[in-house]
Formats: C-alpha cells, sequence, structure tokens
C-alpha cells in the first residue's frame, strides 16, 4: 500500500476541520508528554532535596554528640587529674610507701608516724569526692585501699605499742619468738607481705593513672 498517498487522501477527505484536529491531537500529546516529564522532575527534585537536607541533618546530629562526648572526655580527664594529684599529696611514692618497701618488721620497732599517711589515705578516702571518674582508675584506688584495710588490720592485731621520749613505737613481741614461735613467724610474714601488696598496688595505681592522664 501506497500510505504517503494514503494519509494524503485522507488528509483531503477529512479537509480543513480534520487537518486542525490532527494537529491539536499530536499538539495536545507533546503538552502532555512535556508536563508529565516536568511533574516527574519536580519531584525527582524535591525528593532529592529533603533526602540531602535529611542526610545533613544527620551528619550535624552526629557530629555534635562527638563533640559533646569529647567534652564529657576532656573535662572528666580534668577532673581525675585534679584528684590524682590530691592522691599524690595524700599518699606519694615517699613517706609511708617507702617504708612499706624498705621495712622488714622483724627489725624491731618503728616510729608509728611512718604509717600516718597510709592511715590518712584509708580513713579519709572511703568519700565520693574521692572517687575517680574513670572506671579502671576507681576499681584500682579501691583495691589500694582494701589491701590497706588488710594491713592495717593485721598491723592492729600483730603489733604492740610502746613510748620512747616523745614518740610511739609499734613493733612485734619479740619474746614471741621464743613463747609462741609459730605466731611470731606468722605475724612478721604476714605484715610483711601485706606491705608489699600495698606497694604493688599503689605503684599499679600510679602508672595507669599518669598513663590515662598523661601526667
Amino acid at each position: 500500500m501506497d500510505w504517503p498517498a494514503f494519509i494524503a487522501a485522507l488528509l483531503t477527505s477529512l479537509g480543513g476541520t480534520g487537518i486542525l484536529i490532527a494537529i491539536a491531537v499530536f499538539l495536545g500529546k507533546k503538552w502532555l508528554g512535556s508536563r508529565i516529564e516536568q511533574l516527574v522532575k519536580h519531584e525527582y527534585d524535591k525528593k532529592l532535596e529533603e533526602h540531602k537536607a535529611e542526610l545533613q541533618a544527620q551528619v550535624n546530629r552526629s557530629v555534635e554528640e562527638m563533640k559533646a562526648e569529647f567534652q564529657e572526655a576532656v573535662d572528666q580527664k580534668a577532673t581525675d587529674k585534679t584528684l590524682f594529684a590530691k592522691f599524690l599529696d595524700t599518699l606519694p611514692s615517699s613517706g609511708s610507701i617507702e617504708f612499706l618497701k624498705t621495712f622488714d618488721m622483724g627489725f624491731g620497732s618503728f616510729e608509728t608516724e611512718q604509717l600516718s599517711q597510709l592511715k590518712d589515705f584509708y580513713y579519709n578516702w572511703n568519700k565520693p569526692e574521692y572517687e575517680f571518674l574513670d572506671s579502671e582508675l576507681e576499681k584500682k584506688r579501691r583495691e589500694l585501699r582494701n589491701v590497706v584495710q588488710k594491713y592495717l588490720d593485721s598491723y592492729s592485731k600483730n603489733t604492740f605499742l610502746t613510748y620512747d621520749i616523745d614518740q610511739k613505737r609499734a613493733y612485734v613481741l619479740p619474746e614471741w619468738k621464743i613463747t609462741q614461735p609459730e605466731n611470731y613467724r606468722q605475724a612478721i610474714e604476714e605484715l610483711n607481705s601485706l606491705a608489699d601488696e600495698v606497694v604493688k598496688a599503689h605503684t599499679d595505681l600510679v602508672r595507669s593513672a599518669r598513663v590515662k592522664l598523661k601526667c
């Protein structure tokens, strides 16, 4: 079939009105297609902007949370640094700790003043304001205080006091060597062993704090 001739004949038979209708239909389809395309693009752009805004909001929230966590960590570290400085003033590596590290209870009597820092730590560092915010440091502080308590309990149980001029001194009864040799040996060993535990726990806390707090 000769399609060009057929279409030409059809348009001729329809006359001017048919041509206008055909043009109107063609233009209508073209406009409708363009309109649909515009609507689709508009919806796509709208959804895209909404998605971008949501992502940006999530990013902003995450950044603020990270900033808050970082500031909290900085504040916690500063608080623990201050407390650690107080701890070293109360129970430094010198004084009572040095005494426990070097003194053998079998040597004889000693000035009770040697244990003053140890007692100060034990009796005063049981309050909430003396707790570290860092969980690891606080655990080590509690462990130190627990072993200090054991030492002081053993000290109270196994030593006796005497006064030498203006000094108060403590000692394990030397008479026990003869009358109660087993008790004497156990008392000396227990006190020396607990002294070593106190020194070890103190050293552990100090070293951990210096690493964590960078001081």
